[in-house]
């Protein structure tokens, strides 16, 4: 018996470029080679298959691309990896194996290994600080919120000697540095300061290394300069102070509204209520409207106007998102009380539909009232709760919540008022909320309303979320004037309609179009499921229609023929108006309510509307 040839093992070489006594810097490319070499004395066809042992960040397939250099004698596979990180850096290994054509790899015992180690010659880590924190800290990256003062910070571990540093960012240039700047700042953080931002240093010795951080720049909030405002002036917690030394004459005090995009109304409301959306002179103060910001400024001789102490806020789209800042003087004088500033915050999935915040400058903190449209407000902790917070620590910013838990105190457009009163003063602020329903019913008509004719009633339904995948639980019913429903089953009742739905659609069609189909018509959206009555009946509302189906008389004498007409029917035509010479027929012998004749002299028939003018024309049939 003869023997099958024993098939030595291929040899594994492997390289890279760089190669690893050169060492690699985070942001470089590299590339390793993998080299299966097989002896040529076997007559059985052969392969080799190399693969790569995951060991690092070959998963990360947008940095990542294995290619197959060649797939005969010797063969070759090779893998590139761009935009280095310092996590790149370790151990990589290439395995081979030879086998049949046709018949895959045996085991892993089997497998023959080769492996290369890349290492980074600098360390370098990048480090974010910033005043307020961001918004969320998930998902990664964070978010942080546009005008706040951010720093960037660039340290490189291992370096020898003088250390050299330079910045560059994917979209912004706030950052842009070079030289041994090591940290980069912006006192006002704005949506084109989101991105990639890179740090790459080197030493004295050579070596080199690069890390990155990534921003997202999401909301919006207000930012107070005083660069150009008087010695003295505290800024803190988004608010500033004037001391009680002031006499300038040409003070300036710059606040700027920020959004995460370009393209929103942006309006500022003052202190005592004013909204500013354009470029005006208002106690010598200006509104400049900007890319993705706005900003008030030039408040000259502050100190005389009293008005301008309090509560600045900045409103920015539909619904409007709110944030605000506060303006206070150490001045002698008696105490103001300034009540503004409603930040309303909607939330679906949370208990409290809206919550309303009165910002107040008082110390001790008076206590606050409550109206909806003109009705004082009873804090029962059920319909509503209310909460009083400090939110500047000198005690002299108190932020007032209304938290509004039942939609039916929070849907739709309502007026939120807030009260103060003490020995020292009063102030009142209402605002207007719009928060969206979730469930309601819209109507649209088409067709004509004369007799006779053709109209169709269509209800639509807007669900609510979460009722999406609970449509068995949803009722939607038409009402008709005698309040009787109008469903598939009493239309027989109804008479001379005709019922379809479709989805959350529900439509009616006259044809013809009756007198005794005058009247109110209803579409009500309701929940047939006692267990989500309580979460969602409160949202239900119902849109309505009037059909209306009026009468006009026509008097009319001998038509331009010599023929009399005595007896014979007559077609009565509409002109829309006198210089319109297209006609349309809107009565003849087939309506059997109306009888038209000379004896009489009168053609009733019907008419949509009064207040067009029209020209009616008598012909013998």
């Amino acid at each position: 018996m003869i023997s099958s040839p024993t098939v030595p093992p291929p040899i594994v070489g492997i390289v890279s470029d760089p190669p690893p006594s050169q060492g690699v810097s985070t942001g470089d490319t590299l590339t390793i080679t993998c080299t299966a070499v097989v002896s040529n004395c076997v007559d059985t066809p052969t392969t080799v298959d190399t693969r790569w042992t995951d060991r690092n960040s070959l998963r990360d397939a947008p940095r990542v691309t294995v290619t197959q250099v060649s797939t005969t004698p010797p063969y070759e596979v090779s893998v590139s990896i761009s935009s280095l990180i310092s996590s790149d850096t370790g151990t990589y290994e290439c395995c081979a194996q030879i086998h049949s054509v046709g018949t895959p790899l045996v085991n892993d015992s089997d497998l023959v290994h080769n492996s290369i180690d890349i290492s980074a010659s600098l360390s370098v880590e990048v480090l974010v600080d910033y005043e307020v924190p961001c918004d969320y800290e998930y998902p990664s990256p964070p978010y942080y919120r546009p005008c706040t003062p951010i720093s960037l910070r660039c340290e490189a571990r291992g370096a020898s000697g003088r250390v050299n540093y330079r910045w560059s960012s994917t979209n912004s240039a706030s950052f842009v540095s070079g030289g041994t700047n090591m940290t980069v700042s912006t006192d006002m953080l704005t949506y084109l300061d989101g991105g990639l931002h890179t740090c790459c240093a080197h030493d004295a010795q050579g070596n080199r290394g690069c890390d990155r951080v990534e921003m997202v720049v999401k909301g919006m909030g207000l930012y107070i300069d005083d660069s150009e405002y008087i010695s003295g002036a505290a800024v803190a917690n988004n608010s500033i102070v004037v001391p009680r030394s002031s006499s300038c004459t040409n003070c300036k005090l710059d606040i700027y509204c920020c959004t995460d995009r370009a393209g929103l109304q942006m309006e500022f409301v003052f202190p005592d209520g004013i909204k500013k959306t354009t470029t005006n002179d208002y106690y010598n103060m200006e509104v400049e409207r900007l890319t993705s910001t706005a900003k008030i400024r030039a408040f000259n001789h502050l100190s005389y106007y009293p008005q301008l102490y309090g509560l600045y806020c900045c409103n920015v789209g539909s619904p409007a998102l709110t944030s605000s800042v506060a303006v206070y003087s150490s001045l002698p004088g008696p105490p103001r009380v300034y009540s503004s500033g409603f930040e309303i915050n909607e939330d679906p999935d949370s208990d409290c539909i809206i919550s309303i915040i009165c910002s107040t400058s008082d110390s001790p903190p008076s206590k606050v009232k409550w109206c909806r449209n003109g009705v004082p407000i009873t804090i029962d902790g059920t319909d509503y709760e209310a909460e009083q917070q400090v939110t500047d620590r000198r005690n002299l910013y108190y932020d007032n919540v209304l938290h509004v838990k039942n939609s039916e105190f929070a849907a739709g457009r309502h007026q939120f008022e807030c009260k103060i009163n003490n020995s020292r003063g009063s102030h009142a602020h209402t605002v207007e909320t719009n928060v969206p329903v979730y469930n309601e019913t819209v109507i649209t008509s088409e067709g004509s309303e004369f007799s006779g004719e053709r109209h169709v009633l269509t209800c639509t339904a807007t669900l609510h979320e979460k009722l999406k995948n609970l449509l068995r639980f949803v009722r939607i019913e038409w009402v008709g004037p005698s309040g009787l429903s109008m469903t598939k089953e009493n239309m027989i009742e109804v008479g001379g309609v005709t019922y379809s739905e479709c989805g959350v659609s529900r439509t009616l069609t006259f044809d013809p179009l009756k007198t005794t189909h005058s009247g109110l018509y209803r579409c009500i959206l309701s929940i047939t499921k006692e267990e989500l009555t309580p979460f969602f009946q409160r949202e239900i509302r119902h849109d309505l229609f009037v059909i209306t189906i009026g009468l006009f008389q026509l008097q009319f004498g001998p038509v331009s023929d010599s023929s009399t007409c005595a007896g014979d029917p007559v077609r009565v035509y509409r002109h829309h108006n006198e210089t319109r010479p297209s006609s349309r027929l809107i009565h003849n012998k087939s309506y059997p309510y109306t009888t038209i004749s000379v004896n009489n002299d009168v053609a009733r028939f019907p008419v949509r509307s009064t207040t067009c003018i029209y020209r009616f024309q008598c012909r013998c049939i």
